[in-house]
């Protein structure tokens, strides 16, 4: 769901506070008065480790995997073979959908996107019908229980992200379903608000851009840290960051200015534009 912004607060101030809170590596919710850290490779490493735990505890209790349910529902008739293929087939039509938009203007983006968000809505419904069939596995736990993983990594108590939400993983488990169901939301809440888009934005404002120029060939002063200990939203901010000074010292003119009413996705767009076509003249370069 779409968080509503106050009317008071601009969208470019909204973008500063983004960009605060990737470098600083995680953010404030205000109506929870908790903190939330940013994922690095380090929890993703303990998500792993967690996923391939959990799954071994359920195989353990002799509980089907998707596998298994899927040969059994193929077996009994529930299921067919055809539905399968189309599952598979749409999700290769979307996967190359996405990939061709990689290498288009964004002007000519949106009949490509119509055809994927029919797809994934498709796609959606088969998921569903072929769930109601095959019933829970292995995956369908583990996907519950990882989700609730990810809240007790996530939330702290404090600004430096010292002191958890609560001290162990049991502790967290013991939590009323309610409180456990809020966080859950609250971080979902959280993963929109740092979705690519955003930090795409945040990559090409004035504000960031003038800053980030002095860090583009020592990363160490971009975040003051090794790479090894960013989190996944400094990694992406870092990556817009890089290119897009590329394209300001490959590209003639200049991006359309904030002072003329210009807004941050006029901006994007510019970047990603200019971006494109600095791509396909090296490969013509290439070529020739």
């Amino acid at each position: 769901m779409e968080q509503k912004k106050p009317k008071n607060i601009s969208e470019i101030d909204e973008l500063k506070l983004i960009y605060y809170e990737v470098i600083r590596g995680g953010s404030y919710n205000p109506k929870a008065k908790l903190y939330i850290k940013h994922f690095s490779e380090e929890e993703s490493f303990l998500v792993l480790q967690k996923r391939i735990e959990l799954s071994g505890f359920y195989a353990s209790e002799g509980i089907p995997n998707e596998e298994e349910l899927l040969k059994r529902a193929l077996d009994t008739g529930d299921w067919t073979q055809e539905k399968e293929d189309k599952i598979l087939e749409i999700k290769f039509l979307i996967s190359d959908n996405e990939k061709s938009l990689l290498n288009i203007i964004p002007q000519q983006r949106g009949g490509i996107e119509m055809i994927i968000e029919k797809k994934r809505k498709e796609l959606h419904e088969l998921k569903q019908e072929r769930r109601a069939f095959l019933g829970r596995g292995i995956e369908d736990l583990v996907d519950d229980d990882v989700e609730d993983y990810l809240s007790f990594l996530s939330f702290y108590r404090d600004e430096k992200f010292s002191t958890k939400y609560t001290n162990t993983y049991e502790e967290f488990q013991n939590l009323e379903a309610t409180d456990i169901a809020r966080l859950s939301k609250l971080l979902n809440e959280d993963y929109l608000k740092f979705n690519e888009e955003n930090i795409k934005k945040v990559a090409c404002m004035p504000f960031f851009i003038n800053k980030f120029s002095y860090a583009k060939e020592d990363n160490s002063r971009f975040i003051g840290k090794p790479i090894s200990h960013w989190t996944h939203n400094q990694n992406l901010l870092f990556y817009f960051g890089s290119r897009n000074l590329n394209v300001l010292s490959n590209t003639k003119g200049s991006p359309p200015d904030l002072n003329l009413e210009a807004t941050p996705q006029d901006i994007v767009k510019w970047y990603d534009i200019s971006h494109i076509t600095l791509l396909a003249k090296q490969n013509e370069s290439i070529v020739e």
